[in-house]
């Protein structure tokens, strides 16, 4: 996540709000970064994973939903275009307009929105945190 971060504000310049949120994402995949670390550490340890090693793909899906979603933004209208590569587009697409991170923005965004899904929605895994760190 950090990577792809990084290519977007490589891509464009964020000013205001956009960089605001820029940061925030940063911070939030750098600490989700350190959570998986410590997790594997421990079970490297011989240790059972500790309950917050379950918050984990909720707060992936969102970050990565964030950083897809300030592409979008950033990117404005040129990220509704297509990539000029096959299979999206024929062989004499018009060249994009921007960057080339501009022609895989909406795709990436819109696969992002179903990380909410994968392994279990979001509700469901906020109740398996919910049963297993609360005792709920």
């Amino acid at each position: 996540m950090l990577a792809d971060l990084d290519r977007l504000t490589r891509a464009t310049t964020l000013r205001g709000e956009l960089a605001d949120r820029a940061v925030r994402l940063r911070l939030e995949a750098e600490a989700l970064e350190m959570t998986e670390l410590r997790t594997l550490l421990e079970i490297e340890q011989g240790n059972p994973p500790h309950a917050r090693s379950l918050a984990v793909k909720l707060i992936a899906s969102e970050v990565r939903q964030g950083i897809e979603g300030l592409a979008i933004d950033a990117f404005g209208m040129a990220s509704l275009q297509l990539p000029a590569e096959r299979p999206f587009h024929a062989d004499d697409a018009p060249a994009l307009v921007g960057p080339p991170e501009t022609g895989l923005a909406a795709a990436r965004y819109l696969n992002a929105r179903a990380w909410s899904i994968f392994g279990g929605t979001s509700e469901i895994q906020l109740t398996i945190i919910a049963k297993a760190a609360v005792g709920l």
